[in-house]
């Protein structure tokens, strides 16, 4: 399972830019790698929630679903 995750990014036109995203959890992936493809989609759940279907979440968080990990862009938990 997945430790604590929070994630900061600021939104400008729409689009997400200066993601970050910090916990404690292990990642057996570069974080670094996922938060620069989150950089310029759209801020809306369904865009970020078909994104997060397309990557390997397990690699970065453990497991954890793509509605889930959006979940915590829009402070729906």
């Amino acid at each position: 399972p997945h430790g604590a995750i929070e994630v900061f990014f600021d939104v400008e036109k729409g689009c997400l830019q200066n993601v970050s995203i910090l916990g404690d959890f292990f990642s057996i992936a570069d974080l670094d790698e996922l938060e620069q493809q989150l950089i310029g989609t759209p801020y809306e759940a369904e865009t970020l929630k078909k994104k997060f279907e397309t990557v390997d979440l397990e690699k970065y968080f453990g497991p954890m679903s793509s509605d889930d990990i959006t979940a915590l862009f829009f402070d729906l938990n």
